[in-house]
């Protein structure tokens, strides 16, 4: 026994329920869960844009600081070269003048000398000779006078 026999093709009323709720829910997500899901959307797309934003600010301010570093650099360099030239020159100058002084110092030292030389060699070669005379020595038993040591009397 056949109870009751459909032809599936056919609509019948619950395919028309279906159909109303399927739009009924369509229509409260697009106008209750839509709205905050897109704006939650658009406000971290915007966050990621000023990200990027910033990112290429920061890039380029890090350039601009990377440059000025190097100039820096570029000009400590160039003055301490200058500064280590400098020195050499007064470094260079300072030698020859100690240099100069010393070469006269010797001059004049080895002149002296042989001044001091010469009057000796004349002094030895001289007909005249002083006697070379001792000085007596003093006897041990003989003490040295010492001052007395006088105290002071106190006054009344």
């Amino acid at each position: 026994m056949v109870l009751a026999v459909s032809d599936f093709l056919v609509p019948n009323a619950t395919i028309l329920v279906e159909l109303v709720i399927f739009v009924a829910l369509v229509v409260f997500l697009a106008t209750v869960v839509l709205p905050p899901v897109r704006r939650a959307s658009d406000e971290r797309r915007r966050a990621v844009e000023r990200g990027r934003e910033e990112g290429e600010e920061g890039r380029a301010l890090r350039q601009r600081a990377e440059a000025e570093r190097e100039r820096a650099l570029a000009d400590a360099r160039a003055a301490g070269r200058e500064a280590v030239e400098h020195a050499s020159r007064v470094a260079d100058a300072a030698r020859t003048v100690l240099l100069d002084e010393a070469e006269r110092d010797a001059s004049e030292t080895v002149a002296a000398a042989a001044r001091a030389a010469a009057a000796r060699a004349f002094r030895s070669a001289s007909p005249v000779r002083r006697p070379i005379t001792r000085r007596p020595r003093r006897s041990i038993t003989r003490r040295r006078r010492r001052p007395a040591i006088t105290r002071r009397r106190r006054q009344p």
